[in-house]
């Protein structure tokens, strides 16, 4: 994730929580439709074609990871054990 990405993150959230902060009045109505309009084009133009949506994970790549998370849970419980804590992991 470059610079740019997190830049172009932090103006869309901030654009957004100001518009979600607006006060209930006349022009609520019309600020939601501007709002779900500027999304829907932000969508379109930019992020459908960005996006790459979860990508799926070879059985090769499950297992390590499963592993590695079994490896740290087993150094985590032996840490915890040393220093008196109690923890245990059931499979």
């Amino acid at each position: 994730m470059g610079a740019s990405d997190q830049s172009h993150r932090r103006v869309v959230t901030i654009f957004i929580c100001i518009m979600f902060m607006l006060p209930p009045s006349e022009l609520a109505l019309w600020s939601m439709v501007i709002i779900w309009a500027l999304l829907a084009i932000y969508w379109f133009a930019y992020s459908r074609s960005h996006f790459k949506g979860p990508q799926k994970a070879s059985e090769e790549d499950l297992r390590r990871i499963e592993d590695e998370l079994e490896r740290l849970a087993h150094a985590t419980a032996t840490t915890n054990s040393k220093s008196g804590e109690h923890c245990q992991f059931q499979r």
